[in-house]
C-alpha cells in the first residue's frame, strides 16, 4: 500500500476509486466551460473534504477503512 508520511491509508488508489464523481458531479454544478484551473482548484478542495470525513469517522468508529468510507461517501 502506497501511503504519504502523514498519512496510514493510500491516497493515490483512493483518490483514483472516487475521483471521476467528483469531476462529474463539479462539471454538473458549474457547466462545461469552466477554466481548467479552476476545475483542478476544486476537485482538490473536494477530494480534501472527503478524505479528511472518511479518516475522522474511519479513526472514530474503528469499524471501516478510510477508503470504504471515502467511497460511501461519494457513491451513496
Amino acid at each position: 500500500m502506497a501511503t504519504t508520511p502523514h498519512s496510514p491509508f493510500d491516497v493515490a488508489s483512493t483518490r483514483t476509486l472516487i475521483a471521476p464523481e467528483i469531476r462529474r458531479r463539479i462539471r454538473a454544478a458549474t457547466g462545461s466551460d469552466v477554466d481548467p484551473e479552476r476545475m483542478k482548484a476544486l476537485e482538490a478542495v473536494y477530494l480534501g473534504t472527503v478524505l479528511t470525513a472518511s479518516m475522522g469517522y474511519s479513526l472514530h468508529s474503528g469499524t471501516c477503512s478510510v477508503e470504504h468510507v471515502a467511497t460511501r461517501i461519494i457513491y451513496r
